[in-house]
């Protein structure tokens, strides 16, 4: 696992999935437990990544590079059109973070 300081520390995951499920079930779907339990190295996941020194949230892909008692990690997938981040930069957000996912090979 890498370590903790190759993480953005100031890009942070800002939405809970599961609380915003949790308050409009009808309107904010999110994936499974199970789903996010089968998620592995090459998968991608969205999350919704903001920072301290920003007002934007940014909802971007994540390629995932590891998974660890309900962490994961890795490498920002697209572009971000507001946050100062490059594609590639390596990132971390916890299970309840993650508001969709894409198996590896899925079209």
């Amino acid at each position: 696992m890498n370590t903790k300081s190759d993480v953005l520390s100031w890009l942070k995951p800002t939405l809970n999935g599961v609380e915003q499920n949790r308050k409009y079930p009808d309107t904010f779907s999110i994936p499974s437990e199970e789903a996010k339990d089968g998620v592995r190295p090459g998968d991608f996941v969205k999350g919704a990544f903001g920072g301290d020194e920003v007002k934007r949230t940014e909802r971007m892909w994540v390629k995932v590079t590891e998974v660890h008692e309900g962490l994961v990690r890795g490498t920002l997938a697209n572009e971000p059109a507001f946050l100062k981040v490059r594609h590639g930069a390596l990132v971390e957000m916890e299970f309840r973070h993650i508001l969709a996912i894409m198996k590896k090979g899925a079209p």
